[in-house]
């Protein structure tokens, strides 16, 4: 798998992933499916494991923790299972089905880790190097003391680990000390 494939599978795989927490949308209308179905043993799942996996679906959707929800597993060469529950929105009747269209929202944040992490596994990136490796404008970085307003040098420099945490220290808003 060639290293754009990869990272669209991943992408693909958490924007799915991230679906079954959001409310769907299914345009009515009968629809041909796009989606290449291969045998689920190529990813070494069997039927057991599948079938605790779709009752744990079900349970979250029982518990009316999920209105529904979608397990996807694929690669590059097509989709080893695609398993559904529940409906397609809170307080809706059309169950889930691989056809559902999903309002994403603000579901970046996940997608872009997935895309970070398939850069690691491809040794591309690292998540103990520092940001201002790949974009030389986060090097000498300063802080603002909030008691005296004082600019002075970040103690630690920013890792990608750190924007994948949250934990950079880069605020929203631009404050005049």
């Amino acid at each position: 798998m060639t290293r754009l494939n990869s990272v669209a599978t991943a992408i693909a795989a958490a924007a799915l992933l991230a679906s079954s927490f959001v409310t769907a949308d299914h345009h009515g209308g009968a629809h041909a499916s796009s989606i290449t179905k291969i045998d689920s043993n190529e990813f070494g799942i069997d039927a057991k494991e599948i079938a605790d996996i779709n009752a744990q679906m079900q349970a979250a959707v029982d518990g009316g923790f999920i209105a529904g929800n979608i397990l996807l597993v694929g690669n590059s060469e097509g989709v080893g299972v695609l398993e559904t529950a529940g409906t397609q929105g809170p307080g809706q009747s059309t169950p889930m089905d691989e056809q559902t269209l999903f309002r994403i929202y603000s579901m970046t944040k996940p997608i872009v880790s997935v895309a970070t992490m398939t850069l690691v596994e491809d040794g591309l990136l690292a998540i103990s190097d520092p940001v201002s490796k790949y974009i030389p404008e986060f090097a000498n970085m300063t802080i603002i003391n909030e008691e005296t307003g004082a600019i002075t040098p970040a103690a630690n420099e920013m890792t990608v680990q750190d924007l994948l945490t949250h934990e950079s220290g880069l605020i929203y808003g631009i404050f005049d000390p």
